[in-house]
């Protein structure tokens, strides 16, 4: 029989890494749920990119969408949660990624919460962790610029 796992999954780069390596490496079904939260801007973005890195890991995995603040589920979504990308950097799961060939999956996760037009807005937390942890390369011009104008404005 084949085991089954779940996983919170908002479609960004470390839910998605914690995705392709149990069903990729393990062979494990996903049974992933995406907590909808309206009131943050980047869902949109978020299940899009859920919906277009669906076909790239196949039938490994369920989706569900469930709505922020429904009790009914919240004991099965947060009942006993496991944080497995403590103690992984952004950079731990490049390496990885690129080894393992997931790059073309891995580069469309999304990750801001503000975005402006469709784009990362630069100054957002994930934003600003991106910034800093490496992964400047995921950023457009655009967006890397208004960071730095964040940045500078806290200087002054």
């Amino acid at each position: 029989m084949e085991r089954e796992v779940g996983l919170l999954w908002s479609g960004g780069w470390d839910s998605t890494f914690r995705l392709l390596q149990p069903s990729r490496q393990e062979g494990l079904r996903i049974r992933s749920t995406y907590v909808r939260d309206h009131g943050r801007g980047g869902m949109l973005c978020e299940l899009t990119a859920v919906r277009d890195i669906l076909p790239d890991v196949g039938g490994q995995v369920r989706r569900r969408v469930v709505p922020k603040g429904e009790c009914g589920d919240a004991g099965l979504v947060f009942g006993s949660l496991d944080l497995p990308m403590l103690g992984v950097s952004k950079k731990d799961a490049l390496r990885v990624s690129k080894a393992m060939g997931w790059m073309p999956v891995m580069r469309k996760t999304w990750f801001c919460h503000a975005p402006t037009k469709g784009k990362p807005c630069g100054i957002c937390n994930p934003c600003r962790d991106a910034m800093n942890e490496g992964m400047a390369w995921r950023m457009p011009p655009s967006s890397r610029l208004r960071y730095h104008v964040d940045r500078l404005k806290g200087w002054t």
